[in-house]
């Protein structure tokens, strides 16, 4: 994958300087909400009208866990949404640590086609893994 490091291009956006703003706001945003909204949310519509969990199913109760400082319980609620969080937070601090430290920004210019299709197939296999596992946590505390 051509990933390298240079300096913006002219014109170029600096989505590192977006980010380092948006991430905090967006997850105050979440906070206000989870703190603000009723204990009860409304269920998911998939699983209302089929008693089947989406692949998101648990989100909401991984975020409100992840608010509450419950890493454990975030990860048996939704553990990819959890994963994409902690990502989103990783990438957060690159993109403050580019934005403070200098003119370079790390850059994928170009995906081969395989290398794009790759990437797309790793996506859908973390997906259906993530609903997997919703399926077997939402049928095996059922079942008890």
């Amino acid at each position: 994958m051509p990933l390298t490091r240079r300096p913006l291009l002219p014109g170029e956006p600096d989505y590192e300087r977006w980010l380092v703003f948006l991430f905090p706001l967006s997850w105050a945003f979440a906070g206000i909400l989870f703190f603000l909204l009723p204990q009860k949310l409304p269920p998911c519509p998939l699983y209302h009208i089929t008693g089947i969990p989406c692949p998101g199913c648990g989100s909401t109760r991984a975020t409100s866990a992840l608010l509450h400082g419950d890493f454990l319980r975030a990860l048996w609620f939704n553990p990819l949404w959890v994963l994409t969080c902690l990502a989103a937070l990783l990438v957060w601090l690159h993109c403050l640590r580019a934005v403070l430290r200098g003119k370079t920004r790390w850059r994928c210019d170009h995906l081969t086609r395989i290398e794009n299709r790759l990437l797309r197939l790793a996506f859908v296999l973390l997906l259906l893994a993530n609903w997997g596992w919703v399926l077997f946590r939402e049928f095996s505390s059922a079942s008890h």
